[in-house]
């Protein structure tokens, strides 16, 4: 709070360090047993049975010493937000990957927010969370969030009416998204239950690499240079045996993407090779330990052995690398326990060594800090991640179009992320048990179904969600309810019960009072409303005046300061207002961007007169009227889209519009 004050910077109250530290705190590996509540803490609903994984906390180094996992430090975040900015989030890598990649996973309609990719390694689901109890700060979020649609309001596809805040590299942050609240996601659920799914995912890396460095070698070509480069690709395509969906990526860059997707292209690309650089600083570190090393040394080999047995060309890729980490702690020399035998323990190593060598049991923490260190190890980039497994859907009502789970306390878990060059953070269960059956057997009861082939195909409209297995079984669930007579009071007897007569008419002469004395106060807050804005019109309208101006017969700068106050009121009721350290030439950028049809005065004309009202010495004649006329219009235009709720609140409580 005291930094963000001396910087003059706006404090975010959705930054947990405003409240301290708790929720960040140090995560201390042991083999004590685990204790955890047990109690309800989410209710999830989803489109299909696959596991969710909520991810809350995400780990960036592993203290040898005191045994913890340490997320980012105060020093750590500022770098984090110095290089990406305060909205930056690694999951919108993964979005723009899946938008080019997979081009009709991101096309989301009301009716249709379920695709399943799961040949790729993903569903994309709509998934609505109930937080039913729980203090944290850090919102708990199905991993990998579609970026392009955010946070949204709870079984919606409107943005939520909280704020949060993307804190760091996955991690996000809210004040008002605590318990008792609901939210919604789109997101990429991972599954790798396909046979041939290792296949796609390195054949579809490689497609993106191809295509990204193509266009990056000649970003403006036309033209036949531009056709010569398309033929080159496919050709080069073909060659290596990489299918890919509907047009390619330099196909659509070249002939039919426009100059603003191209450049949201390019920007994309180059957005993840800077963060890709971040990721090798950051989660790289290994354990200079000879006996971890050779751990991962003796998987690695016995990994690619087995690839070039299988007549493979004995490269292990990194979700080959993670594969092979996940049967390594699947064979019968590991096992999941929450109460680890503490005296298997030898001497004093650290707890990841000594699980290694000597315990080899213990729980999601210990499996996943293992693989973290092992795939390190392999010069893979890995990171510890906890939060909530939400497992064991069952179908909801009759319908078979929704899934319920209840997550408890018991639900915590932990996991591991690897990242991949172009698609981002990808997760991978290494705790043997359940869980690792349910996202890697293909026999797993949470498979999704074949993907029908409009899904795959970028040209074509989904016509509807995949049905899952038990809707084939629906007429079964159907229940006949029988009609059941009503019967029909006495009419005599009702005129004759004088008492029940009265209570209506006392009822009646209350709710008469209640609705006489709710109409008065409805009355005096539409009449101070209307005072309100007619006041603010009457500046507007004497600002508007050039006789009035030329003849000075008005307080020519209180107007304009009342007008530019009221300007950044409306601008605060959309959510545009200006960011912190942002130039003003940025923020011009911004709303010609998003806002440019607010008025038909232009914005820049208006900011530029609000700094000079501000800093110099006055507005002329044509300035003045301007912002009178650009605040008009955008009062005219945010009100018309408000919808009813909104209009009462924002103009006849809180008087802004």
């Amino acid at each position: 709070y005291v930094t963000a004050y001396l910087r003059g910077s706006d404090v975010d109250l959705n930054d947990p360090f405003v409240y301290g530290l708790d929720s960040l705190a140090p995560r201390e590996l042991g083999f004590e047993a685990l204790e955890l509540p047990d109690r309800l803490i989410f209710q999830v609903e989803a489109e299909g049975k696959s596991n969710v994984y909520l991810r809350s906390w995400v780990a960036t180094e592993f203290d040898w010493n005191e045994n913890k996992w340490y997320s980012a430090s105060y020093p750590d975040l500022y770098k984090y937000r110095e290089l990406f900015g305060n909205t930056f989030t690694p999951d919108s890598i993964k979005t723009k990957f899946y938008n080019y990649v997979y081009p009709s996973s991101t096309d989301i309609k009301d009716e249709n927010t379920y695709k399943n990719f799961s040949p790729y390694g993903f569903t994309l689901q709509q998934l609505n969370i109930w937080r039913v109890s729980g203090q944290s700060l850090l919102i708990f979020v199905p991993s990998f969030m579609n970026t392009d649609a955010g946070i949204l309001e709870f079984e919606t596809l409107n943005v939520s009416p909280y704020k949060y805040q993307n804190y760091f590299d996955g991690t996000y942050s809210s004040f008002k998204i605590k318990y008792g609240t609901g939210y919604s996601t789109l997101s990429y659920v991972t599954a790798y239950n396909r046979e041939d799914t290792a296949h796609t995912i390195d054949d579809s890396i490689e497609y993106y690499r191809l295509c990204a460095e193509a266009i990056s070698a000649a970003p403006d070509a036309e033209g036949n240079e531009a056709q010569s480069i398309v033929s080159e690709l496919e050709w080069t395509l073909n060659e290596m045996g990489i299918e890919y969906l509907g047009t390619s990526i330099v196909e659509r860059y070249y002939f039919s993407m426009s100059d603003k997707e191209q450049k949201e292209f390019l920007d994309s690309v180059n957005a993840e090779l800077k963060y890709r650089s971040y990721v090798a600083d950051t989660y790289t570190e290994k354990s200079s330990l000879e006996p971890i090393a050779a751990i991962a040394a003796e998987i690695k080999e016995a990994a690619i052995a087995k690839e070039l047995e299988n007549g493979g060309d004995g490269i292990l890729t990194p979700h080959e690398a993670a594969l092979a980490i996940v049967e390594y702690f699947r064979s019968d020399e590991f096992y999941f326990t929450k109460t680890p035998n503490e005296e298997l323990v030898k001497g004093m190593k650290p707890v990841i060594l000594s699980f290694l060598t000597d315990v080899k049991q213990g729980y999601c923490s210990h499996f996943a800090s293992a693989a973290t260190i092992l795939l390190r190890e392999m010069d893979i980039p890995a990171r510890y991640v906890e939060g909530y497994i939400a497992d064991d859907f069952e179908i909801q009502g009759t319908s078979g179009a929704k899934y319920l789970a209840e997550v408890n306390g018991t639900d915590a878990h932990a996991w591991v992320e690897i990242y991949m060059d172009g698609i981002g953070w990808m997760q991978y269960e290494v705790t043997p048990g359940k869980l690792c059956d349910d996202m890697y057997d293909p026999n797993s009861n949470t498979i999704a179904p074949e993907p029908e082939k409009d899904e795959l195909t970028p040209e074509e409209d989904n016509s509807g969600s995949p049905v899952p297995p038990e809707k084939e079984n629906e007429d079964e669930l159907i229940i006949e309810v029988p009609d059941i007579p009503v019967p029909v009071p006495d009419k005599e007897e009702e005129k004759t019960d004088l008492a029940l007569l009265m209570q209506l008419i006392a009822i009646g002469l209350a709710i008469a009072a209640v609705v006489f004395i709710i109409t008065l106060i409805v009355r005096r807050i539409r009449k101070r409303a209307q005072k309100a804005m007619a006041a603010r019109y009457e500046i507007i309208d004497t600002a508007k005046d050039r006789d009035a101006f030329t003849q000075n017969t008005y307080d020519r700068h209180g107007h304009a300061r009342s007008i530019n106050d009221w300007i950044l009121d409306v601008y605060a009721l959309i959510g545009c207002e200006p960011r912190p350290g942002e130039l003003p030439s940025e923020f011009v950028a911004r709303m010609r961007e998003d806002y440019g049809d607010l008025s038909k005065v232009d914005v820049g004309l208006v900011i530029e007169a609000m700094q000079k009202e501000e800093f110099g010495h006055g507005l002329n004649i044509d300035e003045m009227c301007a912002l009178a006329e650009y605040l008009e219009d955008i009062i005219t235009s945010v009100y018309a889209g408000m919808n009813i709720w909104q209009k009462i609140v924002n103009r006849y409580f809180r008087r802004k519009i």
